[in-house]
């Protein structure tokens, strides 16, 4: 049976199309504030909000950081900032990562 958490977590990840969007959808759905996840990440609330309104742009130790503190897998956060980064540089190629077993 698939948790309430992780049945949310698929929904939103398939609809995201940049890793802000994600980060604040994934929070949002966790119920939990900007400064919340700041505070666990280290990271300032408007550094936070910068990110979720894609104005800043952050690193896969960033991804990692959010990750965790919500608890979630890492590779849809890391395939995410590796399509945002790809679109800044204007290339036009479909990206997926996957877990690797074990």
């Amino acid at each position: 049976m698939v948790r309430k958490k992780q049945k949310d977590y698929l929904d939103v990840v398939w609809d995201q199309s940049t890793l802000g969007s994600m980060i604040s959808s994934l929070r949002q759905c966790d119920g939990i504030s900007q400064t919340q996840l700041a505070e666990k990440i280290g990271v300032s609330k408007q550094f936070l909000n910068s990110v979720e309104k894609n104005r800043k742009r952050v690193g896969i130790k960033f991804a990692q950081k959010v990750a965790d503190a919500l608890q979630y897998p890492v590779e849809p956060f890391l395939e995410l900032l590796i399509k945002d980064q790809i679109a800044r540089e204007g290339i036009k190629v479909d990206v997926s990562i996957t877990a690797a077993a074990g």
